[in-house]
């Protein structure tokens, strides 16, 4: 971790080396991003029953707002716009927050 962010205390459930490993963000399984890589979209699957909706943000790994939207459970992304690359995806409610990598080729 950044020495001057733990000086201040901040606390964080990831590395900032796995946005660049080929791991999964945050290991929450009751999320499934697929199919990952991919070329023109990705569907997202919920395990549980208390997500149906959620929203969603696609950020370039600068960190630019790239997409946003909403996700019915069971529905896709169309990701076939983005250049070829890495991105970050949030996806998240009042209560809950995921982030993965996603790859497109």
């Amino acid at each position: 971790m950044n020495p001057y962010l733990k000086a201040t205390g901040f606390k964080s459930n990831t590395s900032t080396d796995s946005y660049l490993s080929n791991q999964n963000v945050n290991t929450n399984s009751s999320i499934i991003i697929h199919p990952n890589p991919s070329n023109d979209y990705i569907n997202v699957s919920f395990k549980t029953e208390t997500h149906q909706t959620l929203n969603y943000h696609i950020y370039a790994l600068s960190g630019k707002l790239l997409k946003v939207g909403d996700i019915v459970k069971g529905d896709r992304i169309d990701i076939a716009h983005l250049a070829i690359g890495v991105y970050i995806i949030k996806l998240f409610d009042a209560e809950f927050s995921y982030h993965e990598k996603i790859m497109k080729y």
